[in-house]
């Protein structure tokens, strides 16, 4: 039997297109001003001054006379919070869309360049502006002038500055060739850096402190809590509806986004635990809540959409004795 209708496309039929874009989820940090102390208003440079406590001063008494003087002085230094300038500069042509599905997403005419306010642009806004968020956490994290990269160098972070600590023997590094992500080894990790922090550190209120880890080795910790019988040092709480970990205590952080960029960039020591106070750490900003903005434009002397965001950054601790390291690669 013939068909009444016989179809003659030119074209192979891709099934029902759509232009709604599902983006894949990025490894996510945490919001910095969530995590450790930030200063903002700093143009350049932030001296802070720290000192120790003052000694002992009280002594026998001395009887008549001209008493000598008690007490050990003690010294006022200083710490340098320097902010650096990071800059973001990129550039989308509408023509990339065109005979394409998205295309149906541009406008019309003279005003078809122009991506600006358009779905498109929404899209493009959108996943700069979370990539600029990851960024900052990056820079804060690893930021290091001794690196070829230039997107490392302009700037020591958090990493950096801790590894040249403890070279000179100020910052305390406990366990530095951390090997194994086993359950029990990592737990001995744990407990060593614990017991192996200042007594300055020690002595302070747990709610004071944290330890902030690689994603790696908060796992490692949490098959331990959940393969024994008895909790041992261990706390399990709900907050927010988020299962959190304790350590004798003391609330245990995953950063996953350390483990993503020590992968992607190489950056070695994939595993690292850090125990202080978050007070100790500074991190200077020129104006926190406009660290994310951009600027998104048209030009229509080239036909191109441009973007730029441009912030200051800027990392150090205050003092030595409040943090403990470890860290390895495994």
């Amino acid at each position: 039997m013939s068909n009444v209708l016989n179809p003659n496309f030119d074209y192979t039929y891709d099934g029902k297109l759509s232009t709604e874009v599902f983006i894949q989820p990025a490894v996510q940090n945490p919001d910095i001003t969530s995590l450790f102390r930030v200063v903002p208003g700093i143009n350049y440079k932030q001296q802070f001054n720290i000192t120790t406590p003052l000694g002992k001063v009280m002594k026998g008494e001395q009887g008549c006379g001209t008493p000598v003087v008690t007490g050990d002085p003690v010294t006022i230094e200083n710490r340098t919070v320097e902010v650096c300038a990071w800059e973001m500069y990129l550039e989308q042509c509408h023509d990339t869309f065109q005979s394409t599905i998205m295309g149906e997403l541009l406008r019309a005419n003279v005003q078809e360049p122009d991506l600006v306010g358009t779905q498109l642009g929404n899209i493009i806004g959108g996943m700069v502006r979370d990539t600029i968020g990851r960024d900052i956490f990056r820079i804060f994290s690893f930021g290091d002038t001794s690196s070829g990269d230039p997107y490392y160098n302009k700037c020591d972070g958090l990493w950096p500055k801790l590894f040249a600590g403890a070279a000179s023997y100020a910052v305390t590094a406990v366990n530095t060739n951390i090997t194994s992500l086993a359950a029990d080894d990592i737990e001995g990790d744990f407990n060593d850096l614990w017991s192996g922090a200042d007594i300055i550190l020690k002595q302070m209120d747990n709610s004071q402190k944290n330890f902030y880890v690689t994603g790696n080795a908060w796992e490692s910790l949490m098959r331990k809590y959940e393969n024994i019988t008895i909790a041992g040092g261990f706390t399990i709480r709900i907050e927010g509806g988020v299962r959190v970990l304790y350590y004798r205590g003391i609330k245990v952080i995953p950063l996953y986004a350390w483990d993503r960029w020590i992968d992607i960039d190489n950056l070695g020591n994939n595993v690292r635990i850090l125990y202080t106070t978050p007070m100790n750490h500074i991190i200077g900003v020129q104006e926190p809540r406009t660290m994310g903005n951009t600027r998104f434009w048209y030009d229509p002397n080239t036909n191109y959409n441009k973007i730029r965001a441009r912030f200051k950054l800027g990392y150090n601790y205050l003092h030595d004795k409040l943090q403990a390291i470890s860290y390895g690669n495994v």
